[in-house]
């Protein structure tokens, strides 16, 4: 039984539309027949974003911003620290810097790992794959407390393998 690129939900195989969200399953180069036997015309096929690659991409790109200003604020507090090297302790500041450093860094990746979702680009599947997947192994190690992290991380490796969002994803 075929399934809607858009939905995920299984479909007939003879059904122009799909009965849950209303995509058009015809491929491209077919044609919807126009009423009065006129000649169907051709319609391209656009790929719709699945819901919940939208929800992810957008807390994806919220968590790189929060994580990015995270680091931005920690590159300051090494600023205002740099007093510390009268007392002896200029180390500290320059730790603080490179570690506020390192987490823009990785801000700036989570925010392009959110785009790449967004967009339906095969390398951001992969990586949230990935990435859930070591969530979900450091849950793991960490239960019980790490229990409701591995359940989001489930949910998300769930999702990420439905056949409407493989689609999407060209997959």
């Amino acid at each position: 039984m075929p399934f809607c690129p858009a939905c995920g939900k299984p479909v007939d195989a003879n059904v122009v539309f799909c009965p849950s969200c209303g995509y058009n399953m015809q491929s491209v180069g077919q044609g919807v027949p126009l009423p009065g036997g006129a000649p169907p015309m051709s319609m391209p096929m656009t790929r719709v974003r699945p819901t919940g690659v939208t929800i992810l991409a957008i807390l994806q790109m919220l968590g790189g911003v929060l994580v990015f200003l995270l680091g931005i604020a920690a590159v300051s507090v090494a600023g205002m620290t740099s007093t510390l090297s009268t007392y002896g302790y200029g180390y500290l500041a320059g730790a603080i810097g490179v570690v506020g450093g390192v987490i823009m860094v990785i801000g700036l990746i989570g925010i392009v790992f959110g785009y790449g979702l967004w967009k339906g680009m095969s390398w951001a599947w992969w990586a949230t794959l990935i990435f859930s997947i070591l969530g979900a192994l450091g849950s793991l190690v960490a239960l019980p407390s790490g229990i409701v992290g591995l359940l989001i991380e489930a949910a998300i490796i769930y999702y990420l393998t439905r056949p409407g969002v493989r689609q999407y994803f060209r997959k």
